[in-house]
């Protein structure tokens, strides 16, 4: 049995390409799903988005980034990001200091030690704020969450029976071959999709999410073009707080009734491989119409976490630092030092990484972003990024550690402060009133200024931190852990909005800039500025220390879903021996900037279209050497 080095071939669409390979599809057995119980572990699962240069393994139960599952954002031959987790606050009072009716009352919570629900309270007892998040559990598989997969995830929105380590594992990708963690329905990979039974009474796989939008329906609600996807990989998964009381603490914190759908995607085309998307809706299902609502993501970056075999050589956080841009709606992080202090870089710079929100609710209230007293947003507008504010991982909002070393809070046994949820969404919402002098000084930074060789502190903004007032605190650097949040904004009851984000990396400022402006113009288009086209029918032919590809014309004939013009320009073929890591030899492009990998074959029409592209990424289009349909590989040895 002769086993050949992988071929990858990649397509050019005009400006797009295509990443297209054979994956070994593993077949299921015609088995029943039986109705499991309602345990949200059973229901949980994970996707790797690794389509493009940047790579994510994502959870389904509100940790879109975690540090305890590798890829956590791998961009060239680092990770950068050990969190991104949602937050969703509500208010206990009004303006006026009146309680809003849902914080008052009887309240159902899980008892994890039970794994009942019992009820707590009066029907006076007033519960105040609250915060739904779950990046605060310490605890082993992150049992104490507030955020959750949805009840019976495992039987109408993925197969549990498709698992990362019989997909991914085996291939010597992510995570080990006796992974037993079930994947998320992911649209290149139909295994992962549920399962139902159609009219025949035969089990098919159904697609749970949706497909993409019809460009030219410019309707508030365009139609969806079935079986057409968004990207080169979309995924799609939903999550909701049911268990938002699993934590100590029965004294505060109480579930929404918000249940978050998630499409992602991952694109392999040049101008978006550093950009991740996540199109998420919040939906309320409670009885509730909610007033002063905050929406948020704790961002933990690590500049860099690991590398690429998921190890941290050396502590690296401690010399980071990080910002946010109000025009373009993204918090990000970078090392202080570009990375020229840790040898193992070999010179590498190291990325920026942000997360950028896409589409936020809109206004419910005029906001003061820069705290002049003129309104910034109006009632109606686009909230986007309202809220920002660092602060020291051991003094997270609501902990109650035991010191550096702990025993920390979260971890199902040491307490919380008591004003948790309250600290946690006055920091969302910028709200300063009544807070502690010590909560003031750990999430609240006023912008310092230099006199003489004495630091002296200047105005706070209640809704965004001073960056430069802390570059003077810590000129050497800082561990970046923030909060940033987009409101107020309401939510009836029944009724949805959407808060789409999208994490992002780049080489600098400048290109994480450009990357945005990339994700937002894609959003725009409803995601689908950089869709590929078909990929052809590949079929390989083995013979004495070669082997031969053959594929079909069916790209040629793709039209741009966007302006319906055939506009294929060509093809490229690189090759791996390291199962998909590298891709052959490494070259920097002057004239676009950027690095890539050489192909060792390129293919394309011979037209007026050659050399570089005139508009960014600037890639190299081909030398008008006419199309082919096939490709011979010598350099191949007989069983390796």
């Amino acid at each position: 049995m002769t086993r050949f080095i992988k071929i990858l071939a990649i397509l050019l669409f005009g400006t797009w390409m295509l990443l297209f390979a054979e994956h070994p599809i593993k077949k299921q057995s015609g088995t029943a799903l039986l109705k499991a119980p309602d345990d949200p572990l059973i229901s949980r699962a994970r996707a790797y988005l690794d389509k493009g240069k940047l790579k994510i393994a994502v959870q389904n139960y509100g940790r879109f980034v975690d540090w305890d599952v590798f890829p956590a954002a791998a961009w060239g031959n680092f990770t950068y990001i050990p969190d991104v987790s949602l937050m969703v606050g509500i208010p206990g009072k009004d303006k006026n200091g009146n309680p809003y009716p849902w914080a008052v009352g009887k309240k159902e919570m899980y008892i994890i030690q039970d794994n009942d629900f019992k009820t707590f309270g009066s029907d006076t007892t007033y519960w105040g704020p609250t915060v739904s998040e779950s990046w605060m559990d310490r605890t082993p598989n992150s049992n104490r969450v507030d955020w959750e997969s949805k009840a019976e995830s495992q039987i109408y929105l993925h197969n549990p029976l498709i698992t990362a380590g019989k997909y991914f594992g085996e291939q010597g990708l992510y995570t080990y071959p006796e992974d037993q963690y079930p994947l998320i329905a992911t649209s290149d990979i139909p295994e992962t999709w549920p399962v139902r039974v159609n009219a025949l009474g035969e089990e098919e796989p159904f697609w749970p999410g949706p497909f993409a939008s019809d460009p030219s329906d410019t309707s508030d609600t365009p139609k969806e073009l079935k079986g057409v996807f968004v990207s080169d990989q979309d995924i799609y998964f939903e999550f909701d707080d049911r268990f938002a009381t699993r934590d100590i603490d029965t004294t505060q914190g109480y579930p929404i009734g918000i249940r978050a759908t998630v499409s992602a995607y991952s694109y392999s085309a040049s101008i978006s491989e550093d950009i991740v998307f996540f199109k998420m809706y919040l939906h309320n299902d409670s009885q509730w119409d909610y007033e002063g609502v905050y929406g948020g993501f704790y961002f933990d970056g690590d500049s860099y976490n690991t590398d690429l075999n998921g190890i941290r050589w050396r502590q690296t956080n401690e010399d980071d630092m990080m910002g946010y841009n109000t025009d373009q709606d993204f918090g990000y992080i970078y090392d202080l030092l570009g990375g020229s202090e840790y040898p193992e870089t070999n010179g590498e710079p190291l990325a920026y990484a942000a997360v950028k929100l896409l589409e936020t609710p809109k206004a419910t209230e005029p906001v003061d972003l820069d705290d002049d007293g003129f309104d910034d947003i109006q009632i109606g507008d686009p909230l986007g990024l309202t809220g920002w504010h660092w602060f020291s991982w051991y003094v997270r909002p609501g902990a109650k550690d035991g010191g550096v070393n702990g025993p920390f809070s979260g971890d199902g046994q040491t307490p919380y402060q008591a004003n948790k949820e309250e600290i946690q969404y006055k920091i969302m919402a910028g709200d300063t009133m009544g807070i502690t002098a010590s909560d003031q000084e750990n999430y609240f930074h006023p912008r310092k200024y230099k006199v003489g060789e004495a630091i002296v502190s200047g105005e706070t903004n209640p809704r965004f931190d001073s960056i430069e007032g802390l570059l003077l605190d810590y000129p050497q650097g800082l561990d970046c852990v923030f909060i940033m949040s987009s409101g107020p904004f309401s939510i009836a009851s029944g009724d949805s909005v959407p808060f789409s984000f999208a994490v992002i990396m780049g080489q600098d400022t400048a290109d994480l800039r450009i990357n945005a402006d990339v994700a937002q113009l894609m959003y725009d288009n409803n995601y689908q500025g950089a869709r590929a086209p078909v990929a052809p029918v590949v079929t390989a032919k083995e013979s004495d220390r070669e082997i031969t590809l053959y594929w079909n014309s069916e790209s040629t004939e793709d039209e741009d879903i966007i302006t319906g013009y055939q506009d294929f320009e060509g093809y490229r073929i690189y090759k791996s021996t390291d199962n998909g890591k590298t891709w052959g030899k490494r070259q920097f492009d002057p004239q676009s900037g950027t690095e890539y990998w050489e192909p060792i074959a390129q293919y394309d029409l011979d037209n007026e279209i050659s050399g570089y592209e005139p508009l960014p990424p600037r890639r190299y289009l081909g030398s008008n050497t006419g199309l082919s349909f096939k490709f011979t590989g010598t350099d191949v040895e007989n069983g390796v």
